[in-house]
């Protein structure tokens, strides 16, 4: 503001005499004005001499004897001729013209000097605001033009004098001969002093256009290249030394005016306080800032160190140690620099080493050490493997999170990542890292997931994404906000990745639990309708992912104690089980009539039956021992009772799987007659379990009291039924069910399947007559 203010104070005062002397000026010229243009005027005197003269003229040659008298003639000596008039007035009233432009464009550069108000917006808005408006008047040279504008009153003078030269010009030789003399003095003195200022910029005659000469010279010199923030010889000096070995394809217009804004005051700021504000503004600025090689380029790397040494004190005359003298300022230093040198060949000076230990041992608040220790893994990533290091201070934060901000565990995993990036090019094994550090981001990914840290949250994603195989993607490592963009691509297939395999990345089962916890969460909201509808095409590349792991959790029974709503997400996402291996589904079955048993809300009921189905429909033998083992029929005839007072839809899901397990039995039955001959021992177990079960008396009592699905009972439930009652006609149940579907079947005459379902009862019927005929004959 300063600055601006005397900028615009000294422009204002420059206009305020040049309007003033505009005014006096135009009012003397006026003055000589009417004064030559009555010369072009006819003047009506004259025209009357001529005529008298005329007169005269013809009596005379009319009296012979009066003698001969002559008519003295004009000197054309004694006044300017028409011709020098017409350029004396030309000359003056260009020079009227020029006055009056000068005061005309003097008025409109106050205008252009008035800024609008700044008062609205953060500090960064206003200072771009303020940045912005810089430019632009550099862009399109204001105060060149301001500056410029005494030219028009010296073109002004200098027709002035013209126009009276010529008017003296045929006049009084003495006088015309030293008002030229005068003017051309003048006019020498005045070039003189112009190329004095241009080439001496310390000389005190300074002509108003000579600065601007001066950059365009420059300009012409370098060849047109443009040195951003200023003619600073140190800054260009700096600048000169540093080559940009990947400067960015497109620089960001909002980042290109903080860029300058910082430059402005790192070149123009006179204060050094502002000047090391500067500095440790350039720690804040994100990694995907695209208008670094900028400030590289004006000399900011070398500032930054010069300013890291400032805050350090060592007496060699007492000893060698370095006593920290301002740690806050120091931090930030560092920052700034890991900004400002990565990706680049710029290297930490040596003799900068002892300090950066000094300032990683001091005793102050703990992000001051986690930025050293972050400095110094950065800078010992040619020489040894600095993750240990990052490691160490990532077990803090899991074990005392309240003391390391959000802020400062993104810059621990984010300096974690950079050094794996270089480790990968540097071919170094990882193995132990990626044990010790798995175990570490999962704590961390648990503790952020109550808080507001997205960014931590992120950052997490993407190294875990590193450390499972994914690939190293800079854009993603350089841009927070793509990277939350694409945190469950990242953190779903990862997490997926150690479940299908927890010993090679150091995950013991405490560790699994909370990526058990985790993964259901995660996935839960990864597929939510708002998701789907956001990104439909990325949520269904991942599913089958996401998939893998749900299931290996869920047969190994580690999802336990979820919330209903995560629960039923996770059953709907791992829903259909096409891809499940057959040896899994067992166990598979296993966890979900643990699952029934348990639930209580009707999502995760339907879910787990769902799900339930198409394992019946695999036909694995040992799917059906699992099923017994654990009570099956029990637990959903348990969930249809729950479902009785109007879960309509429960109740049929939990009759149909029923049947289907019995369907399979009684097709695993008859497939072993058919292969071996025999019939084995363990199939008895199978159909008594089914018919000491209360399955066929609360299907014959649901039957009686409500109206179903016909095509559900022809085609699902009957089949099963039939296939039973051939193997087991003699069971005195089917007294009771036959007769009662048979009601059902008459209820429903005529309708679509109905047919079919008598003829179903029929056989059965058939079954049973005998078993009826030996009964009374006993």
């Amino acid at each position: 503001m300063k600055f601006d203010t005397a900028v615009v104070d000294s422009s204002n005062r420059n206009i305020d005499v040049l309007l003033v002397f505009t005014g006096l000026f135009s009012a003397v010229l006026t003055t000589f004005i009417i004064q030559a243009y009555q010369l072009l005027l006819p003047n009506p005197l004259d025209a009357t001499n001529l005529l008298i003269m005329q007169f005269i003229h013809s009596q005379m040659n009319n009296e012979t004897a009066t003698p001969q008298m002559s008519i003295p003639a004009s000197n054309s000596d004694d006044g300017p001729t028409m011709l020098e008039l017409r350029w004396v007035n030309g000359l003056w009233f260009a020079a009227l013209a020029c006055s009056l432009s000068a005061a005309l464009f003097s008025m409109l550069a106050k205008q252009w000097l008035q800024a609008p108000p700044n008062f609205s917006g953060s500090p960064r808005q206003r200072a771009r605001q303020r940045q912005r408006r810089h430019m632009q008047m550099q862009a399109w040279h204001v105060l060149p033009v301001i500056n410029a504008l005494p030219l028009l009153l010296h073109a002004t003078l200098l027709l002035f004098f013209a126009g009276l030269l010529v008017l003296l010009w045929t006049g009084n030789h003495a006088i015309t001969i030293a008002t030229s003399g005068i003017v051309a003095l003048v006019f020498a003195c005045y070039f003189a002093l112009m190329m004095l200022s241009l080439l001496y910029p310390d000389c005190p005659y300074q002509h108003p256009i000579s600065e601007q000469l001066r950059h365009w010279i420059d300009w012409r010199r370098r060849g047109g290249n443009i040195v951003l923030g200023g003619s600073n010889s140190r800054r260009r000096s700096d600048s000169a030394t540093y080559r940009e070995t990947n400067p960015p394809s497109q620089v960001d217009p909002n980042d290109l005016v903080d860029a300058c804004s910082l430059i402005w005051l790192l070149e123009k700021c006179p204060n050094p306080s502002a000047t090391a504000m500067a500095l440790q503004a350039i720690a804040g600025l994100p990694r995907n800032f695209t208008a670094f090689h900028l400030l590289r380029k004006a000399g900011a790397i070398n500032l930054v160190l010069r300013e890291f040494r400032a805050c350090f004190h060592r007496d060699s005359t007492l000893d060698s140690h370095w006593y920290v003298t301002d740690p806050e300022k120091a931090e930030k230093y560092c920052r700034a620099w890991m900004r400002l040198s990565y990706r680049t060949p710029e290297n930490w000076p040596f003799d900068l080493l002892k300090p950066l230990e000094a300032l990683q041992a001091v005793d102050g608040p703990s992000y001051i050490k986690v930025t050293a220790a972050c400095t110094r893994a950065v800078i010992s990533a040619e020489s040894r493997d600095g993750r240990p290091l990052i490691l160490s201070y990532l077990g803090r934060c899991t074990k005392d999170p309240l003391h390391f901000s959000h802020e400062m565990q993104c810059w621990l995993i984010d300096t974690f990542l950079q050094c794996s990036l270089f480790s990968r090019m540097r071919f170094r094994p990882k193995e132990h890292i990626v044990k010790e550090a798995i175990p570490i981001l999962v704590h961390l990914l648990h503790f952020t997931k109550r808080t507001r840290a997205s960014h931590v949250r992120s950052a997490v994603g993407l190294s875990l994404s590193y450390l499972t195989g994914g690939s190293a993607d800079l854009a993603l490592f350089e841009d927070e906000e793509l990277r939350k963009d694409r945190f469950y691509e990242l953190i779903i297939p990862s997490l997926s990745t150690i479940i299908n395999d927890p010993a090679q990345y150091g995950a013991d089962k405490t560790v699994l639990d909370l990526i058990a916890k985790e993964f259901s969460m995660l996935t839960s909201l990864a597929f939510s309708s708002e998701q789907l509808a956001q990104q439909p095409k990325r949520s269904e590349m991942i599913r089958p992912i996401a998939q893998r792991g749900l299931w290996k959790l869920f047969a190994d029974a580690h999802i336990k104690h979820l919330p209903s709503d995560v629960l039923s997400s996770v059953l709907q996402v791992m829903y259909p089980p096409a891809m499940l291996p057959r040896s899994e589904h067992p166990q598979f079955v296993k966890s979900l009539l643990s699952t029934l048993s348990a639930a209580t809300e009707t999502t995760v009921m339907v879910g787990a039956l769902r799900l339930l189905e198409p394992l019946f429909l695999n036909r694995h033998p040992a799917v059906l021992d699992v099923f017994i083992q654990g009570d099956g029929i029990s637990s959903l005839l348990r969930v249809a009772r729950l479902a009785e007072t109007g879960q309509r839809r429960l109740q049929l899901d939990c009759i149909r799987n029923i049947c289907l397990f019995i369907r399979v039995v009684t097709e695993c039955f008859f497939s072993d007659v058919s292969v071996l001959g025999t019939v084995q021992a363990t199939k008895d177990d199978q159909f008594d379990y089914i018919f000491q079960s209360e399955f066929l008396m609360t299907l014959n009592k649901v039957v009686t009291v409500r109206r179903w699905w016909l095509p559900e009972v022809a085609d699902i439930w009957m089949p099963a039924l039939v296939e039973l009652c051939k193997i087991r006609p003699g069971e005195a149940v089917w007294q009771i069910v036959v007769p009662t579907l048979r009601k059902f079947a008459e209820a429903n005459d005529g309708k679509h399947g109905c047919l079919q379902l008598m003829s179903d009862l029929e056989n059965m019927q058939m079954l049973i007559a005998p078993t009826d005929g030996e009964s009374g004959e006993e």
